[in-house]
């Protein structure tokens, strides 16, 4: 849901300007955990089957592809507009008296930025960068890196801060949402001066290096409703998709029980089309089956043999499939 792209003058805008991904993949859950856990990368959040960050890792690299879709819209609705796609700046500095500073540390006790934690996010600053790019190249936007125009101005770096600061008045160090238990949302983000000097400034760089240009419209401009179907089609493409799974033993001695060196027939429907299927057995040890990909309607049917060494197993209740 893009309402801006509703504005009556944005089919004829010259220049379009946006920052985004940052919360596609959740940088406020790693400052929210990073505050309460200093190896928060290697942190299992509460009713997560991930690390904090295998989960951020897997976001990033699937943002690309989201976030073409939100360029496509854009580039539907505006045309004849150049679009340039603004980067992330890093938040905290990298020498060891910077991040050891006292804004960083709550003198409460509920918890802090650590040195590790800060190093962790300071590494996904590039990984997010760069997913970010390669949508804005794809879909021909041009990307703005931020990161050298903040350089020296991140939080107790080694000039002023271009930051909103966590609030360091007591125990009001962080502002905890009761319901959401998260970090107060102004905190990290840019300061006037930020946008100013930052933001604005590498704007201005790239629009003197690269002038402001009408590309080639490589369609008519559509209506809101066909940007929204086109979002829906492509998020839907980027979503890995769980069909329904059918089994049935082959030959079997024991009725409708599986055992060592029976065979399965296996068959499955509501899958993408040429999405692969992964067949394993998880007992007593993790075994791939069989590994094939779905036909065109989604859909595939193949026989695999238990492997010996396996106790009998119901298969009534096991549908499982990657």
């Amino acid at each position: 849901n893009i309402p801006q792209l509703d504005h009556p003058e944005v089919a004829s805008a010259d220049l379009i300007t946006l920052t985004i991904g940052g919360n596609d993949v959740g940088f406020s859950d790693v400052l929210t955990y990073c505050y309460k856990h200093a190896d928060c990368e290697h942190y299992t959040p509460p009713d997560w089957n991930e690390t904090l960050g295998d989960a951020i890792d897997a976001a990033i690299t699937s943002l690309e592809f989201r976030l073409e879709s939100t360029i496509e819209a854009i580039a539907i609705k505006a045309p004849y507009a150049d679009v340039r796609v603004l980067g992330y700046p890093a938040l905290f500095p990298s020498n060891p008296q910077g991040q050891g500073c006292s804004t960083l540390a709550d003198p409460c006790g509920y918890g802090s930025w650590s040195p590790e934690a800060q190093n962790w996010i300071k590494r996904l600053v590039p990984q997010l960068n760069h997913s970010i790019a390669m949508a804005a190249a794809n879909l021909g936007a041009r990307f703005v890196d931020v990161v050298p125009y903040f350089s020296g101005h991140e939080i107790c770096g080694l000039q002023d801060s271009w930051f909103v600061p966590p609030p360091t008045d007591g125990c009001a160090y962080v502002v905890w949402n009761a319901v959401w238990n998260e970090i107060s949302p102004e905190v990290f983000h840019p300061t006037p001066t930020g946008h100013r000097d930052g933001y604005r400034r590498a704007l201005e760089a790239d629009l003197q290096a690269v002038p402001v240009h009408r590309p080639d419209p490589l369609r008519k401009p559509a209506s809101t409703q066909e940007v929204r179907r086109l979002q829906a089609q492509r998020a839907a493409a980027s979503t890995p998709t769980f069909g329904t799974l059918h089994t049935k033993v082959i030959a079997s001695s024991c009725g409708g029980v599986a055992s060592a060196g029976s065979g399965l027939s296996i068959s499955g429907e509501g899958f993408a089309a040429g999405a692969t299927v992964t067949i394993r057995l998880e007992a007593p040890a993790t075994q791939v089956l069989k590994t094939l990909a779905a036909d065109a309607s989604g859909s595939f049917g193949t026989t695999v043999t238990i492997p010996t060494g396996v106790s009998p197993t119901g298969l009534a209740d096991r549908k499982s499939v990657v």
